[in-house]
């Protein structure tokens, strides 16, 4: 806890994103990695699989809700494009020294992305973020849709998910890898109620929290069903 407190202190933000919790998650959520890595490889592992299978080589990769890039290989994307751009709300301080040291291979585009298309509409933010899409060769989205319908109202779900799948639809190819589902000793619970994302072309179970995570001796293991889509 003391260094998640340290994290938040360092890590240049805005302060929307510090108000907002975005920091603070994903702090924690880096921090859960760390602790979880024997239960987290197995998805971290079919994450960047699925993004090598279908990656396209050319001049720009964009990674939507990049964060610590602990789903995505940073190494192989910019073995295949000139530049990769990463896009969130918070850039890790590591993130941040990776790009200034990159050589322009790396560039880093702060932005929240759950306000993409909401009032004002036509702002500069969408059109920044219209551009860069449609000049992308190779786009993911990854493990961010979830996280932009928990961002906003409930009854905002189908409009956020249409307009998170129209930008996707820009660029020249796309990938959307999503947790979907959640059970934690129980059934399935869907992230993304009452919305049909397309037939998967993959899926794994991911073991997000094992019972030490909830303080629970023996059960309680929470789960996501993540799928990765193939955007046309």
């Amino acid at each position: 806890m003391i260094l998640e407190i340290i994290e938040w202190c360092l890590t240049p933000c805005s302060i929307h994103a510090r108000r907002a919790g975005f920091l603070s998650r994903q702090i924690a959520i880096r921090h859960r990695a760390r602790r979880c890595c024997r239960e987290w490889a197995s998805h971290l592992k079919a994450s960047k699989d699925f993004i090598s299978k279908h990656a396209i080589g050319g001049q720009r990769c964009v990674i939507l809700g990049s964060g610590p890039l602990l789903d995505i290989d940073l190494e192989f994307l910019k073995a295949r494009f000139q530049e990769v751009v990463l896009v969130d709300v918070v850039h890790p301080v590591e993130i941040q020294r990776i790009a200034r040291f990159s050589h322009r291979r790396v560039r880093l585009i702060t932005m929240d992305l759950s306000l993409v298309f909401q009032e004002p509409k036509n702002s500069a933010r969408d059109h920044k973020i219209l551009d860069l899409m449609s000049r992308a060769d190779f786009v993911v989205s990854a493990c961010l849709l979830s996280q932009l319908a928990w961002a906003l109202p409930r009854e905002s779900l189908h409009a956020v998910c249409e307009n998170h799948l129209r930008l996707l639809r820009l660029s020249k190819s796309a990938l959307l890898i999503t947790d979907t589902a959640r059970r934690f000793d129980g059934d399935w619970e869907p992230l993304l109620p009452g919305y049909n994302l397309p037939e998967p072309w993959a899926s794994w179970i991911w073991d997000i929290a094992p019972p030490r995570e909830h303080g629970i001796s023996e059960t309680g293991m929470e789960q996501r069903l993540v799928e990765g889509f193939v955007i046309r």
